[in-house]
Protein backbone atom coordinates (compact mmCIF):
# COMPACT_ATOMS: atom_id res chain seq x y z
CA UNK A 1 0.00 0.00 0.00
CA UNK A 2 3.15 2.59 0.88
CA UNK A 3 4.58 1.79 -2.38
CA UNK A 4 1.85 2.27 -4.37
CA UNK A 5 0.87 5.67 -2.78
CA UNK A 6 5.00 6.74 -3.62
CA UNK A 7 4.30 5.88 -6.87
CA UNK A 8 1.64 7.99 -6.63
CA UNK A 9 3.37 10.96 -5.43
CA UNK A 10 6.24 10.64 -7.40
CA UNK A 11 3.96 10.83 -10.75
CA UNK A 12 2.00 13.90 -9.40
CA UNK A 13 5.38 15.75 -8.53
CA UNK A 14 6.11 14.55 -11.79
CA UNK A 15 3.55 16.73 -13.42
CA UNK A 16 4.01 18.94 -11.48
CA UNK A 17 7.49 19.86 -12.54
CA UNK A 18 6.79 19.52 -16.51
CA UNK A 19 3.88 22.54 -15.85
CA UNK A 20 5.30 25.71 -17.59
CA UNK A 21 5.97 28.43 -14.68
CA UNK A 22 3.97 31.75 -15.81
CA UNK A 23 5.38 34.78 -14.20
CA UNK A 24 2.80 36.93 -11.75
CA UNK A 25 0.91 39.46 -13.40
CA UNK A 26 1.02 43.15 -12.56
CA UNK A 27 -1.09 45.61 -14.04
CA UNK A 28 -1.00 48.24 -10.87
CA UNK A 29 2.56 48.04 -12.19
CA UNK A 30 1.97 49.03 -15.71
CA UNK A 31 -1.22 51.66 -14.58
CA UNK A 32 1.37 53.69 -12.58
CA UNK A 33 4.05 53.66 -15.05
CA UNK A 34 1.27 55.16 -17.37
CA UNK A 35 0.21 57.33 -15.53
CA UNK A 36 3.49 59.03 -14.44
CA UNK A 37 4.34 58.82 -18.37
CA UNK A 38 0.73 60.80 -18.94
CA UNK A 39 2.21 63.37 -16.66
CA UNK A 40 5.67 63.88 -17.90
CA UNK A 41 4.71 64.72 -20.93
CA UNK A 42 1.74 66.81 -19.58
CA UNK A 43 4.69 68.58 -18.05
CA UNK A 44 7.18 68.93 -21.36
CA UNK A 45 3.98 70.39 -23.17
CA UNK A 46 3.34 72.98 -20.73
CA UNK A 47 7.28 74.01 -20.78
CA UNK A 48 7.06 74.10 -24.61
CA UNK A 49 4.59 75.30 -25.44
CA UNK A 50 3.72 78.55 -22.72
CA UNK A 51 4.45 81.32 -24.13
CA UNK A 52 4.09 83.49 -20.29
CA UNK A 53 7.58 81.10 -19.52
CA UNK A 54 9.49 83.51 -21.96
CA UNK A 55 12.09 81.35 -23.12
CA UNK A 56 14.30 83.81 -25.10
CA UNK A 57 14.43 86.22 -22.16
CA UNK A 58 15.31 82.80 -19.83
CA UNK A 59 18.11 81.84 -22.22
CA UNK A 60 18.89 85.98 -22.70
CA UNK A 61 20.08 85.86 -19.25
CA UNK A 62 21.28 82.81 -18.05
CA UNK A 63 24.77 82.92 -19.37
CA UNK A 64 24.90 86.42 -18.50
CA UNK A 65 27.99 87.63 -16.59
CA UNK A 66 26.14 88.19 -13.36
CA UNK A 67 24.80 84.81 -13.31
CA UNK A 68 28.37 83.72 -14.25
CA UNK A 69 30.09 85.56 -11.38
CA UNK A 70 27.16 84.49 -8.98
CA UNK A 71 28.17 80.92 -9.86
CA UNK A 72 32.08 81.01 -9.62
CA UNK A 73 31.66 83.08 -5.85
CA UNK A 74 29.20 80.31 -4.83
CA UNK A 75 31.46 77.26 -6.27
CA UNK A 76 34.86 79.35 -4.54
CA UNK A 77 32.61 79.79 -0.94
CA UNK A 78 31.75 76.50 -1.12
CA UNK A 79 34.87 75.09 -1.88
CA UNK A 80 36.28 76.83 0.72
CA UNK A 81 33.98 76.14 3.41
CA UNK A 82 33.75 72.27 2.32
CA UNK A 83 37.88 71.76 2.86
CA UNK A 84 37.65 73.83 6.59
CA UNK A 85 35.04 71.88 7.53
CA UNK A 86 36.49 69.14 6.95
CA UNK A 87 39.07 69.65 8.42
CA UNK A 88 37.68 70.83 11.78
CA UNK A 89 35.81 67.90 11.57
CA UNK A 90 38.19 65.12 11.73
CA UNK A 91 40.33 67.12 14.51
CA UNK A 92 37.00 67.50 16.43
CA UNK A 93 36.46 63.92 16.13
CA UNK A 94 39.16 63.15 17.00
CA UNK A 95 39.25 65.16 19.80
CA UNK A 96 36.10 63.66 20.93
CA UNK A 97 37.44 60.03 21.16
CA UNK A 98 40.75 61.45 22.96
CA UNK A 99 41.18 59.44 26.38
CA UNK A 100 41.95 63.22 27.96
CA UNK A 101 38.60 64.23 29.54
CA UNK A 102 39.13 68.41 28.91
CA UNK A 103 39.56 67.78 25.49
CA UNK A 104 36.52 65.56 25.01
CA UNK A 105 34.28 67.60 26.53
CA UNK A 106 35.97 70.54 24.57
CA UNK A 107 35.19 69.20 21.29
CA UNK A 108 32.23 67.98 22.21
CA UNK A 109 30.45 71.68 23.24
CA UNK A 110 31.77 73.09 19.80
CA UNK A 111 29.97 70.22 17.90
CA UNK A 112 27.02 70.83 20.18
CA UNK A 113 26.87 74.56 20.08
CA UNK A 114 28.00 74.86 16.45
CA UNK A 115 25.66 72.13 15.02
CA UNK A 116 22.52 73.18 17.29
CA UNK A 117 22.89 77.18 16.07
CA UNK A 118 21.16 78.29 13.24
CA UNK A 119 23.68 79.32 9.91
CA UNK A 120 22.16 82.58 9.57
CA UNK A 121 22.86 83.21 13.83
CA UNK A 122 26.19 82.49 12.94
CA UNK A 123 27.00 84.43 9.63
CA UNK A 124 24.87 87.55 11.44
CA UNK A 125 27.44 86.70 14.52
CA UNK A 126 30.51 87.02 12.61
CA UNK A 127 29.38 89.81 10.23
CA UNK A 128 28.70 91.77 13.31
CA UNK A 129 31.31 91.19 15.87
CA UNK A 130 32.39 94.62 15.46
CA UNK A 131 29.72 95.55 17.91
CA UNK A 132 31.29 93.66 20.48
CA UNK A 133 34.79 94.09 19.43
CA UNK A 134 35.24 97.35 17.78
CA UNK A 135 38.68 96.28 17.30
CA UNK A 136 40.71 93.07 17.15
CA UNK A 137 44.18 92.72 19.01
CA UNK A 138 47.27 90.33 19.42
CA UNK A 139 49.43 90.55 22.37
CA UNK A 140 49.89 89.47 25.74
CA UNK A 141 46.73 88.29 27.57
CA UNK A 142 45.33 91.21 30.04
CA UNK A 143 48.42 92.95 28.56
CA UNK A 144 49.47 95.56 26.62
CA UNK A 145 48.80 94.67 22.57
CA UNK A 146 51.05 94.03 20.06
CA UNK A 147 49.39 94.55 17.22
CA UNK A 148 45.31 95.73 16.50
CA UNK A 149 43.39 96.10 13.31
CA UNK A 150 39.31 97.81 13.34
CA UNK A 151 36.91 94.09 13.51
CA UNK A 152 35.44 95.77 9.83
CA UNK A 153 38.10 95.67 8.25
CA UNK A 154 39.06 92.30 9.19
CA UNK A 155 35.67 90.73 9.16
CA UNK A 156 34.70 90.78 5.67
CA UNK A 157 32.20 89.53 4.17
CA UNK A 158 33.78 86.83 2.45
CA UNK A 159 35.18 86.27 5.36
CA UNK A 160 31.77 86.11 7.71
CA UNK A 161 30.59 83.80 5.06
CA UNK A 162 33.63 81.43 5.40
CA UNK A 163 33.73 81.73 8.89
CA UNK A 164 29.53 81.29 9.32
CA UNK A 165 29.71 78.22 6.68
CA UNK A 166 33.31 76.80 7.93
CA UNK A 167 32.46 76.63 11.26
CA UNK A 168 28.97 74.90 10.75
CA UNK A 169 30.13 72.41 8.46
CA UNK A 170 32.89 71.77 10.59
CA UNK A 171 30.47 70.76 13.55
CA UNK A 172 28.19 68.55 11.51
CA UNK A 173 31.31 66.78 9.87
CA UNK A 174 32.43 65.95 13.32
CA UNK A 175 29.38 63.84 14.13
CA UNK A 176 29.81 61.97 10.75
CA UNK A 177 34.00 61.33 10.65
CA UNK A 178 33.32 60.42 14.58
CA UNK A 179 30.21 58.06 13.49
CA UNK A 180 32.25 56.01 10.78
CA UNK A 181 34.73 55.80 13.21
CA UNK A 182 32.65 54.20 15.79
CA UNK A 183 31.34 52.07 13.63
CA UNK A 184 31.92 48.65 14.26
CA UNK A 185 34.97 49.29 16.07
CA UNK A 186 35.51 49.97 19.66
CA UNK A 187 35.13 53.37 21.92
CA UNK A 188 38.53 54.36 20.64
CA UNK A 189 37.78 54.36 16.97
CA UNK A 190 39.79 50.68 16.08
CA UNK A 191 38.59 47.16 16.26
CA UNK A 192 40.49 44.42 17.92
CA UNK A 193 43.19 43.73 14.73
CA UNK A 194 43.99 47.42 14.40
CA UNK A 195 44.13 47.67 18.29
CA UNK A 196 46.24 44.81 18.21
CA UNK A 197 48.45 46.09 15.45
CA UNK A 198 48.69 49.56 17.42
CA UNK A 199 50.23 47.90 20.19
CA UNK A 200 52.70 46.01 18.57
CA UNK A 201 53.92 49.26 16.90
CA UNK A 202 53.61 51.58 20.38
CA UNK A 203 51.05 53.55 19.24
CA UNK A 204 49.43 55.61 21.99
CA UNK A 205 45.92 55.63 22.94
CA UNK A 206 45.55 59.34 21.88
CA UNK A 207 46.88 58.53 18.47
CA UNK A 208 44.76 55.50 17.47
CA UNK A 209 41.79 56.74 16.36
CA UNK A 210 43.95 58.88 13.36
CA UNK A 211 45.77 56.59 12.66
CA UNK A 212 43.84 53.19 12.60
CA UNK A 213 40.65 54.43 12.57
CA UNK A 214 40.29 57.27 10.06
CA UNK A 215 41.60 54.91 6.85
CA UNK A 216 39.74 52.01 7.38
CA UNK A 217 36.23 54.09 8.07
CA UNK A 218 36.73 56.65 5.08
CA UNK A 219 34.07 54.98 2.80
CA UNK A 220 31.61 55.01 5.33
CA UNK A 221 31.23 58.71 5.88
CA UNK A 222 31.57 59.46 1.50
CA UNK A 223 27.50 59.48 1.53
CA UNK A 224 26.75 61.84 4.24
CA UNK A 225 29.84 64.06 3.57
CA UNK A 226 28.49 64.73 0.31
CA UNK A 227 25.09 65.17 1.54
CA UNK A 228 26.23 67.91 4.16
CA UNK A 229 28.01 69.44 0.77
CA UNK A 230 25.40 69.92 -1.11
CA UNK A 231 23.73 71.60 2.24
CA UNK A 232 27.24 73.77 2.49
CA UNK A 233 26.18 75.06 -1.51
CA UNK A 234 22.43 75.47 -0.78
CA UNK A 235 23.25 77.61 2.50
CA UNK A 236 25.93 80.08 0.49
CA UNK A 237 22.70 82.06 -0.29
CA UNK A 238 22.33 83.30 3.31
CA UNK A 239 25.83 85.20 2.64
CA UNK A 240 23.71 87.78 1.15
CA UNK A 241 22.23 88.53 4.11
CA UNK A 242 25.95 89.92 5.12
CA UNK A 243 26.56 91.69 2.26
CA UNK A 244 28.27 89.10 0.37
CA UNK A 245 28.27 89.21 -3.52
Amino acid sequence: MSASASVGEARTARRDDDDPVVPARHPGRWLALLSLAVLATMAVHLLVTNERLQWPVVWQYLFSKPILTGVVRTLELTGIAMVMGLVIGIVVAIGRLSPNPVLSKVAWLYSWFFHGTPLLVQLLFWFYLSVLLPRISIGIPFGPGLASAGTNTLITPFLAAVLGLGLNEGAYMSWIVRSGILLRTGDDGTNSGQRQWAVHLAVSSGRRPSSCGMPAHGRRTHDPAVSVNRSVSRGTGHGANVGFR
